[in-house]
């Protein structure tokens, strides 16, 4: 199995587990691991899109992680 393939199946399992922990900061924690290492996969890959979702992903889990540290509540909508 090349490298590229191994580095897609982890970043999904990463994903995966990441959505089935209860902790949120641990959650955001594996998640934004799991999004850097699909952004590179798709980089590798040349998909974009997906690219961007990740990024995105990365800096949503960024700013509520600071959010979680700082005890700032979340604003409310």
């Amino acid at each position: 199995m090349p490298w590229l393939d191994i580095m897609g199946w982890f970043g999904s399992a990463l994903l995966i587990y990441s959505i089935m922990q209860a902790r949120v900061l641990r959650f955001r924690v594996l998640n934004i691991a799991a999004c850097v290492v699909l952004a590179i996969f798709n980089g590798a890959l040349e998909i974009w899109p997906m690219v961007a979702m990740n990024v995105a992903l990365c800096l949503i889990n960024l700013w509520r992680i600071r959010e979680l540290l700082t005890d700032q509540p979340a604003a409310q909508s």
